[in-house]
C-alpha cells in the first residue's frame, strides 16, 4: 500500500500504446525526423518506427539510450531538447525502454 492507495503493478509501457504517440508528437513537429533527418525517419508506420527506434535504444538502460540522451539534448541534437526530464512523456519513454523496449 503507497500514500494514493493499494499497490497497483501496470503493464510494462509499449510503443504502440504510447510511446509512438510521443514520437509522433515530439520529433516530426518541425519536419525533421518526418522527413528521416540524422537517418532517423519516423513514418506514422508503427512496425516501421518501431525497428527505427529500436536502432536507438538500450533495452533495460534508458539513460545509456541514443534516443534518450538527444530527446532531451544529454547529447548534442540539432533539435534541441524535444522531451523534458520529469514529464509524464519522458517518464513514458524511459519506462520502456528500461522494461525492455516492447512493440
Amino acid at each position: 500500500m503507497n500514500e494514493t492507495g493499494p499497490d497497483i503493478e501496470l503493464p510494462p509501457a509499449s510503443f504502440a500504446a504510447g510511446v509512438h504517440a510521443v514520437l509522433l508528437d515530439n520529433c516530426t513537429d518541425s519536419g525533421c525526423h518526418s522527413a528521416g533527418v540524422g537517418g532517423y525517419l519516423i513514418s506514422g508506420n508503427i512496425d516501421a518506427d518501431y525497428a527505427a527506434t529500436l536502432n536507438l535504444v538500450v533495452p533495460g538502460n534508458a539513460l545509456g539510450s541514443k534516443l534518450v540522451q538527444k530527446a532531451t539534448n544529454t547529447s548534442s541534437h540539432t533539435g534541441g531538447p524535444v522531451l523534458e526530464v520529469g514529464t509524464a512523456e519522458y517518464e513514458l519513454v524511459v519506462a520502456w525502454i528500461n522494461g525492455g523496449a516492447l512493440p
